[in-house]
């Protein structure tokens, strides 16, 4: 599908577009503004990327901001004590951001296999490390539509992975870690 992005100029940069003499088609940004004001997209509209910003923003709101971000950093904190329980490090010394953790796979393990593994073979998506530490860590998301059971579902996943590539892991033990930091988030009940 077509792209989306945001732009905003202030008055100073919107005189700018009237001299640049860069060439542009899309970033046209004059003929963008003129199309816009009789309610019609100078190019190809991304409809669906726009209607999944809607709904986005909607769960967003009615959740709240405050709430997505404990979210967030309750389900990095389960997946860092999952990822200690099971006896592998963290790749950041200091605490990390809650978008993301990065796990150094244990020595003789590659971490580009170990990541397609989980993808092919147990449906569940990771990340690999980039650049000088490819291959020797893998990256857990926390962001966008994840909850606990999302966590529970990956640090599963690792745990097996593990066990197929031949590391000595005990199945469940960080499944057990993370849920002891759920619990002590989880709704009351009425």
């Amino acid at each position: 599908p077509p792209g989306l992005a945001f732009i905003a100029l202030s008055d100073k940069a919107w005189g700018f577009t009237k001299t640049a003499k860069l060439p542009k088609f899309y970033f046209n940004l004059t003929t963008e503004l003129k199309k816009q004001t009789t309610s019609v997209s100078a190019w190809t509209p991304a409809v669906s990327i726009v209607r999944g910003l809607k709904k986005s923003l909607e769960l967003l709101n009615s959740e709240g901001l405050a709430n997505v971000y404990k979210r967030h950093a309750v389900c990095a904190d389960a997946t860092r004590e999952a990822v200690e329980a099971l006896g592998l490090k963290l790749f950041a010394k200091e605490r990390p951001a809650n978008s993301a953790t990065m796990v150094c796979v244990p020595e003789g393990i590659d971490g580009t296999q170990l990541k397609k593994y989980m993808g092919l073979k147990l449906g569940v998506t990771v990340a690999n490390a980039q650049d000088n530490v490819k291959g020797k860590a893998i990256r857990i998301s926390h962001l966008g539509y994840h909850g606990y059971f999302d966590t529970i579902i990956a640090i599963s996943a690792l745990e097996m992975a593990l066990k197929v590539f031949g590391v000595d892991v005990k199945l469940g033990v960080g499944i057990a870690a993370a849920e002891s930091v759920f619990a002590k988030n989880i709704p009351a009940k009425d």
